[in-house]
């Protein structure tokens, strides 16, 4: 069914109000919100795969190979 504008913005504004929660909690605990997501994207990324029409679900590539070239968060410098 099609979404509405006004649909759309109220989704928009709610998940924004999700991140705006999240980057409070982790300034509470000594984070900056914009590296600790820096280094997560950084993460993400360096992950292959593909989709899987099967299980609907982006499938990890996680091959010996694929996993030597894995990223992973270094949170400790994204202390304030």
């Amino acid at each position: 069914f099609p979404v509405t504008i006004k649909e759309d913005k109220g989704r928009i504004d709610a998940m924004a109000d999700i991140i705006v929660f999240a980057y409070g909690e982790m300034a509470k605990y000594g984070y900056h919100g914009d590296k600790v997501m820096d280094e997560v994207i950084k993460e993400i990324s360096s992950r292959t795969g593909a989709y899987s029409p099967e299980t609907k679900k982006w499938q990890k590539d996680t091959s010996d190979a694929a996993k030597a070239k894995w990223y992973t968060a270094n949170f400790d410098s994204c202390k304030l």
